[in-house]
């Protein structure tokens, strides 16, 4: 999916402060009091009102939602303890994604520093913020990679290709077909991506834009409808002017961020190094490309040495060869995979040129997340108590995640076992016309429920052990306050949105995950 619509809520969720006013006794900036004590965590009323402000919807839909969330986070604070008990945080997997995500987080705290608190905005700011957000737009695009392609695309248009035609054809291609349209406001464009906003301002309702350039290709851009909302009662504008201060300050933000970084980026002068990103380019190739890719695309896989030819993956001492180099900090192929590996930035795939390009900005992203890391520890920053904070949730949705892991590994569904499921279920494997499928037409769907149906078991056992070995206390006359806050008046949080390619990182924040949607059925 293009980058004008990237903007996808992950599987924790985004970072989220939560800073709406709260009634009587929970006015506080943060709400340390604890809800639940398993073990050695504590899960307080911020930790569960953030956690099921952006969890998944099906909690929200059971009676007593509140609860039944907590509940869950309970379940995997007693995985997590038992993963530690296991000796799984002493892991190098475990550390260093840990780490990653303090460095994330005492980034952030740079961010907040150098940053947000220089953001001012005036009345005249806001009261035109609050005119664009209520300026509706609903869009359509075609994508094209090269600029040749886009002109091409755009004198068919010209021609009297309807809009519509072209549109239909870009069906059949790799990129998303659903995820070229989209409704937003002006606002939330500018948010996205101001360049791109600032083109559309001449484009009128049902007109076509020239060809516009963004960072992975050309956009032809239709506009479908554009109108504005009607005179709104006073609690819809005051919502609509929160929400434009939150988009201002973060549009505002984003200029002050780059201009931080650019200084920076200039008192080090950055440098790639050829052999480095030649060494880095066979690693992903090798990864992440056909065979057939990497021969058409001529991507080198052995590099000449003094005792011949050598496969570059095969060889360690490569992995010591310098990828990028600025005046005060040398990175190694060594660190990049490592925080590739981590990161899992994304790479493009569909050409030569793309792949060469996407794996550029991945390293000029490292380095200059290794440039602002390093800035925010010299600080200290990683000592705050929401840095402190924070990595102490992650240290559990780590652990769980690996406990959970550990579990689908401890499973083996047999040939036998999935014959044996299907002849007793048979009657439920039926096609369109209510005829019994044969197991090869539904083997994995067969497969797919044995292993969830032993998964679910498994999972029963241990927590009914681990609820039996760790003491786990509920305030339930807090957690019924809660509720009822929760449900009368459905507090709005400001969003810090992660971004993978931002000049600042944004952490995600962990919410509970998606397997305990079918668990108590």
């Amino acid at each position: 999916m293009h980058w004008i619509v990237s903007l996808i809520v992950m599987m924790f969720g985004y970072s989220a402060l939560y800073t709406a006013e709260q009634p009587g006794e929970l006015e506080t900036e943060y709400d340390r009091r604890t809800v639940a004590a398993i073990g050695e965590y504590r899960i307080t009323v911020d930790d569960l009102l953030e956690s099921y402000e952006i969890g998944p919807a099906f909690v929200k839909l059971r009676p007593d939602p509140l609860k039944s969330h907590l509940r869950y986070m309970i379940y995997e604070h007693l995985l997590a303890i038992e993963a530690k008990n296991r000796g799984y945080d002493t892991t190098k997997f475990f550390q260093d994604r840990l780490f990653a995500i303090e460095e994330d987080l005492t980034v952030d705290e740079l961010y907040h520093d150098e940053v947000l608190s220089q953001v001012e905005l005036t009345e005249e700011h806001i009261n035109a913020g609050i005119a664009k957000a209520r300026v509706n737009m609903r869009l359509r695009w075609l994508f094209a990679e090269s600029k040749y392609e886009a002109e091409r695309f755009y004198e068919q248009y010209r021609n009297g290709a309807p809009f519509d035609s072209l549109y239909a054809m870009q069906k059949t291609r790799s990129d998303d077909y659903a995820g070229r349209k989209l409704e937003t406001t002006q606002l939330f464009l500018e948010r996205d991506n101001m360049e791109f906003a600032l083109q559309l301002y001449d484009v009128g309702t049902q007109e076509v834009s020239a060809p516009i350039e963004g960072p992975d290709g050309y956009y032809i851009v239709r506009i479908d409808e554009l109108w504005q909302n009607p005179v709104l009662p006073q609690h819809e504008y005051q919502q609509l002017r929160e929400q434009a201060i939150t988009v201002l300050t973060q549009i505002h933000a984003d200029r002050l961020s780059e201009d931080y970084v650019q200084q920076l980026i200039r008192e080090e002068n950055p440098e790639i190094i050829v052999n480095g990103m030649n060494v880095v380019r066979a690693y992903l190739a090798e990864q992440g490309l056909t065979d057939e890719q990497i021969e058409d695309w001529e991507i080198p896989m052995s590099m000449l040495t003094e005792g011949g030819p050598r496969k570059i993956t095969e060889s360690p001492e490569f992995l010591e060869i310098p990828v990028a180099i600025s005046a005060s900090l040398t990175l190694t192929v060594a660190d990049y995979l490592e925080w590739f590996g981590i990161r899992q930035f994304q790479l493009k795939r569909s050409s030569r040129e793309l792949f060469n390009a996407s794996i550029m900005l991945s390293v000029k992203k490292m380095m200059q997340d290794k440039l602002l890391s390093r800035e925010a520890y010299a600080r200290g920053l990683n000592t705050r108590q929401r840095v402190v904070l924070e990595v102490k949730r992650w240290e559990a949705k780590l652990l769980y995640t690996m406990m959970r892991r550990a579990v689908n590994r401890s499973i083996e569904i047999t040939d036998s076992m999935i014959e044996s499921y299907y002849t007793s279920n048979r009657q439920r494997f039926r096609d369109e016309h209510g005829d019994i499928l044969p197991l090869t037409a539904v083997r994995d769907d067969v497969k797919g429920e044995l292993f969830y149906t032993e998964f679910a078991h498994r999972m029963r056992l241990l927590l009914r052990r681990l609820k039996q070995e760790i003491p786990v206390e509920i305030n339930d006359e807090l957690v019924a306050k809660l509720a009822d806050r929760v449900v009368e008046e459905e507090p709005p949080i400001n969003v810090m949105f992660y971004k993978p390619a931002g000049t600042f990182p944004r952490v995600a924040y962990p919410t509970i995950d998606q397997i305990w949607r079918e668990y108590d059925n």
